[in-house]
């Protein structure tokens, strides 16, 4: 059964975020992500692709590329200050090979997605990740411009996911999380409830 995570309703009053900028630090640095272990990053974020307004398509998100920095502000937060969560999907495998234990879909196409996030000085905000970096958080736009829910998968190894982490203020961590979609290719739209739009990743 379809179930999204209780956290993701404390994003009610989450602000997006382009990228990480420093022009209005808070009382301390704005976290960094930790360094990229995937070989198929294809973009690296910089300040300089933030905003406080950031540009977006035409279904209100804002496009990245895999490895490009996004991230949220929390309550009273705002863009590059001290308390904000920061998260990169740096590489989609397509159908991986599944763990010992593992099960495979039984229809659609697994993704496995590879993730690094880093946490800012705000306990409240850092624990709106979970809420926000989850399978049911995201769809997939097919060929024929369809939006499917992604479902959790069962394949890959649960200790190496993302999920399992309780994510805490000032720390930084990489992981995984497997999804379920219809179609091997297409567009991966993150959006958790009550934001305002979200972000979108071709691949």
């Amino acid at each position: 059964m379809r179930s999204v995570p209780a956290l993701a309703a404390a994003c009610a009053t989450a602000a997006i975020l382009a990228g990480c900028s420093n022009d209005t630090a808070g009382s301390g640095s704005a976290p960094e992500l930790p360094a990229a272990t995937t070989e198929a990053t294809a973009s690296e974020a910089t300040a300089e692709q933030a905003a406080d307004e950031p540009e977006r398509n035409e279904r209100g998100n804002i496009v990245k590329q895999l490895g490009e920095e996004a991230g949220f502000a929390g309550f009273g937060g705002q863009v590059g200050d001290d308390t904000n969560v920061l998260f990169a999907i740096d590489k989609v495998e397509v159908d991986p090979s599944c763990d010992q234990y593992g099960m495979a879909a039984e229809s659609g196409r697994t993704l496995l997605l590879h993730v690094r996030v880093a946490t800012g000085s705000s306990a409240e905000t850092a624990s709106m990740a979970l809420g926000v970096l989850n399978p049911y958080s995201f769809s997939e736009i097919d060929a024929n411009g369809v939006t499917h829910a992604a479902e959790s998968g069962m394949c890959t190894d649960p200790n190496a996911s993302i999920t399992m982490q309780n994510f805490g203020p000032n720390q930084k961590y990489a992981g995984t999380l497997e999804l379920i979609v219809p179609e091997a290719n297409g567009s991966l739209i993150l959006s958790s409830p009550g934001m305002e739009g979200g972000w979108e990743w071709d691949y």
